[in-house]
């Protein structure tokens, strides 16, 4: 049997250019990493001057902040505005009232909970198939019986509310 040829060995050669190709790519990125430095400094200073603006702005900020942070303060509202939120307020209970009415026949809920209503501000009765529905707001106290039209009870409630900021 023949034995087939010897493979001949690496080129020592060819080696040696392969090691000086990878030498040349590494010099070559070297510089060019070299020359990106100077944009990484100068991205450097720039990061650092948004970095200060920034906290310039938060000192700012806080030596200011009761200027900006707090509330607005209104004046306090006139007994008549009072009077007319607290009617609108009522009446919006006693649409409550008159539409559980409406579905059960005419019959009054004996109480706010029945009428599923949110009446715990106000004070509710019921006396001989009427209802009496009183309210207040600080010092202004206002008593809705049933009787009584609504329309004439609200009044002029919704135009002085609504026109309360322009006069």
């Amino acid at each position: 049997m023949s034995r087939p040829p010897p493979r001949p060995g690496p080129d020592p050669n060819d080696d040696r250019r392969a090691l000086l190709s990878a030498y040349k790519d590494v010099v070559a990125s070297e510089k060019t990493r070299g020359k990106s430095g100077g944009s990484a400094l100068q991205s450097g200073n720039g990061r650092v001057l948004i970095l200060t603006v920034i906290t310039i702005g938060l000192v700012v900020a806080l030596l200011n902040h009761d200027r900006w942070l707090d509330p607005v303060k209104f004046p306090p509202e006139s007994r008549q505005i009072r009077e007319a939120s607290l009617r609108l307020v009522m009446a919006r209970q006693i649409h409550g009232i008159e539409a559980w009415r409406d579905t059960h026949g005419g019959a009054l809920p004996d109480s706010a909970t029945a009428a599923k209503t949110t009446l715990s501000p106000f004070k509710y009765e019921v006396a001989s198939g009427k209802y009496r529905l009183t309210g207040n707001n600080g010092d202004t106290v206002l008593t809705y019986e049933s009787s009584e039209s609504l329309s004439t009870f609200l009044g002029q409630s919704y135009e002085l509310v609504r026109n309360r900021g322009r006069q």
